[in-house]
């Protein structure tokens, strides 16, 4: 025990880490923030903006709105009888009525304020766009009334059409899985992060039965595509290349999804983990776990400050540190491949509760127990799923066929969510 502690705890790396998470959390050192909104034309003037989406719209189901952050290139602004036009810099929340957003996709119509779908642009991240409205002292946010398209700020007209790809393969996906009903509703959540076809008592029900990682984006899903593209390429170019084939996978689900907190952390374990197996080098995945925790607080600092970000490192480290401890105890009277599970899941909530607990005031013991039997059901519905997806785009006659069998699927999957829904949180 000793000796772990020397070689593992005690590492540069993992005493980096120890000592980032205490001056965040404990002694609360104030973090760099995004760029601060820069222009002649003062916020509470501002009519219109021009800019860039910089992240995944988010939607308020109070409010009907959604939010995104706009990276500022031109604004603006208005005395009540002049208008100046003038360069401006930094990030802007801005909140966008639900018409705006929501006007291309499938089942959503808002032809009261607009006759043509077209009069939207598609509001997604790397898409540039002029938003006109006001600001908003009481949300810190600019108040959009109206949204148009714009021109690409970039000089990269490669990562312009490589954005505008992304958005246009989300909306094509939404499409597709509409017609599959509540089904491809969950489908849409686990592969993007779109919630807006997702019955909400279900979210909810996910929520009370411990199961909030399965519909947050982390490394589960990118396991899942990491692991098919590296069976892919194993079965068609064999070994030497499985791993490009897994980094690829990782890639590319990162790039379509967007990169959430518990997203980008997996994403930079995988990384770390598949550069130590393409040059032979011996890791250890504490020290990779730490050496994520400080790339990630670097790049994106306010990261560390959400519930996601909190959740995802403390319940990754718990497993590295407790699950082999945890699985000797339940192979006593289980079989290896459950224990393995239990053992995983007993050590996530084990380091998140205190979490849980603070900031929701109780947490939900019957996670242990209901991960190891939905996991497994929802890797089997995704792998259906993206077959049914290729399928369906290839013959498209088969898409119903695919819809009705996921549709079975899912809604064994809210049985047992339902199910373990029924277990009371504790609660503080």
């Amino acid at each position: 025990m000793v000796e772990t502690v020397k070689k593992y705890l005690l590492s540069p790396v993992v005493l980096s880490a120890f000592f980032v998470f205490l001056a965040i959390y404990a002694l609360k050192i104030p973090l760099r923030k995004d760029a601060e909104f820069s222009s002649v034309a003062k916020k509470e003037s501002l009519i219109s903006i021009s800019g860039v989406i910089t992240s995944n719209p988010v939607k308020n189901l109070k409010i009907q709105s959604y939010s995104v952050n706009i990276l500022v290139k031109d604004a603006v602004s208005s005395d009540g009888i002049i208008k100046v036009h003038s360069e401006a810099d930094g990030v802007v929340l801005a909140k966008l009525p639900a018409y705006c957003v929501e006007a291309l996709y499938p089942g959503k119509l808002y032809s009261e304020y607009s006759t043509k779908a077209s009069d939207f642009p598609i509001i997604e991240k790397g898409e540039s766009v002029i938003l006109e409205g006001t600001w908003s002292k009481t949300l810190n946010a600019f108040c959009v009334e109206n949204v148009k398209s714009s021109e690409y700020f970039g000089k990269n007209l490669f990562l312009q059409k490589l954005w505008h790809l992304r958005s246009l393969s989300r909306l094509y996906l939404k499409r597709l899985l509409y017609s599959w009903g509540n089904a491809g509703a969950l489908i849409l959540s686990l592969l993007s992060g779109s919630r807006e076809y997702l019955l909400q008592d279900v979210a909810e029900k996910f929520k009370l039965a411990g199961l909030s990682h399965i519909l947050a984006l982390s490394g589960m899903h990118l396991s899942f595509f990491s692991g098919l593209f590296s069976f892919v390429g194993n079965k068609i170019f064999g070994k030497k290349v499985k791993s490009l084939f897994s980094l690829a996978g990782v890639m590319f689900f990162s790039w379509f999804a967007g990169l959430s907190p518990s997203l980008l952390r997996a994403l930079l374990c995988s990384l770390f983990v598949l550069f130590e197996s393409l040059f032979f080098i011996r890791g250890n995945f504490i020290k990779t776990l730490c050496l994520a925790f400080l790339v990630h607080v670097c790049i994106f600092p306010l990261d560390s400050l959400s519930v996601a970000f909190m959740l995802s490192y403390a319940a990754i480290f718990g497993i590295l540190m407790f699950s082999k401890g945890f699985e000797h105890f339940f192979s006593l009277f289980t079989p290896k491949s459950l224990s393995s599970s239990l053992s995983a899941s007993c050590s996530a909530v084990l380091f998140t509760s205190p979490i849980s607990i603070k900031i929701f005031g109780m947490f939900m013991p019957i996670g242990i127990i209901s991960s190891t039997i939905v996991s497994p059901l929802i890797n089997c519905f995704l792998a259906l799923s993206l077959f049914g997806i290729v399928f369906s785009l290839c013959i498209p006659f088969l898409s119903p066929l695919f819809g009705c069998i996921l549709e079975v699927i899912y809604k064994v999957i809210v049985f047992f969510v339902n199910f373990f829904a029924l277990v009371p949180p504790v609660k503080f």
